[in-house]
């Protein structure tokens, strides 16, 4: 197996070069890339082209040419539905992953109208920490509690756990306070990992929603 490649969509279905190779045969950082986004197949490419180009409508406009795609948008959202073993009413289309995060996040506040607690982590994804430090602030100025971490935490650094991590201490590393809402930002180790024990001791009553990736 030390001469096979993992799956990739996008690269040559070539062998990986051996370990005592010095030079990568390939770009690695289109590997990196696909983690964020990639080539659609072409299937896909092919479903989508008559709505990319003659029937390009607004399906939640009123007038006939873009209101005859609702049923375009409606069919697509069952068959997503059906894949996942969802009711349909329950799939939502976004426009990226930002969006997504703020819209899971803000309808869970919703769904919980007297929860005022939110626990996501210091190394979430900027969506998630931008919109969190948001709410912090909806009704005042953020106050840090006692050895709290600040939110803005060196963003992209991890953050060791404290020795006694595991209890009320390893919590106040990273709870802030204040605003309208309380979030906690438990704190990852040298490996971006996080402790479980961290996650079950912030979980509260008051708790709305856990956003961590």
């Amino acid at each position: 197996m030390s001469g096979q490649r993992p799956f990739l969509p996008g690269f040559p279905d070539s062998p990986l070069p051996s370990c005592t190779t010095r030079k990568p045969a390939l770009d690695v950082s289109l590997g990196w890339e696909h983690v964020a986004t990639t080539p659609i197949l072409p299937e896909v490419l092919e479903a989508m082209m008559p709505y990319l180009t003659t029937e390009w409508g607004n399906p939640s406009s009123a007038y006939k040419f873009g209101a005859k795609l609702k049923s375009v948008v409606e069919t697509a959202r069952e068959q997503v539905a059906e894949l996942i073993g969802a009711p349909s009413r329950d799939v939502i289309f976004t426009s990226c992953a930002t969006e997504s995060n703020n819209t899971a996040i803000a309808a869970a506040l919703k769904a919980n109208p007297t929860k005022r607690h939110i626990i996501t982590s210091q190394v979430e994804h900027s969506s998630v920490l931008n919109y969190c430090m948001a709410l912090e602030k909806e009704t005042g100025s953020t106050t840090p509690a006692q050895r709290a971490t600040p939110p803005q935490l060196r963003r992209g650094a991890f953050t060791n756990s404290p020795p006694d991590s595991g209890g009320a201490g390893a919590l106040a590393t990273g709870v802030v306070t204040g605003g309208a809402y309380r979030v906690t930002y438990l704190p990852v180790d040298r490996e971006g990992l996080l402790n479980l024990a961290d996650l079950e001791a912030a979980i509260t009553n008051e708790t709305a929603v856990v956003s961590l990736m």
